[in-house]
């Protein structure tokens, strides 16, 4: 599972905000309806101070063809993460 926000700092993307990814290694399910989950991230990640000031967050679960894109998200630069990786903003 990969999760984003969006981040306004270094901004890049055409509203103003750029991409922000990591892997999700802690997932739970809390409720199926409401459908609440519960990720877990590391307090200092990037990619969790983005989603606190955006308020939004989004999960990508992953087929097993795509696992090279969770070792993508997983290390180097949160900045960088979305480099040669297509994507688009949606309401």
């Amino acid at each position: 599972v990969v999760g984003s926000a969006a981040d306004a700092d270094g901004a890049t993307g055409a509203d103003g905000t750029r991409p922000l990814g990591c892997t999700v290694t802690a997932l739970a399910s809390v409720s199926a309806e409401p459908p609440l989950l519960l990720v877990s991230l590391a307090a200092r990640s990037r990619t969790l101070a983005a989603a606190e000031r955006a308020g939004i967050f989004g999960l990508c679960v992953l087929s097993a063809a795509q696992r090279h894109l969770a070792r993508v998200f997983a290390a180097g630069d949160p900045t960088a993460r979305f480099a040669g990786v297509p994507y688009r903003w949606t309401p």
